[in-house]
């Protein structure tokens, strides 16, 4: 008897800078969801993104 669930492989180039990364963009989304009109929440989120497609990519 099988459980039903799917287990994801993990990705061999997935690293501790790249959970840093993400951990830092999805905190600066939600200071920016906090802060909808705050500009300078917009630019970190901008900033902390734009890390995480380098460093992932």
């Amino acid at each position: 008897m099988t459980s039903g669930r799917f287990t994801k492989r993990p990705v061999l180039w997935w690293n501790a800078a790249c959970t840093e990364v993400v951990k830092e963009k999805r905190a600066a989304f939600s200071c920016l969801r906090r802060h909808r009109g705050n500009p300078q929440c917009l630019e970190a989120f901008r900033l902390c993104r734009a890390r995480a497609r380098r460093v992932v990519k």
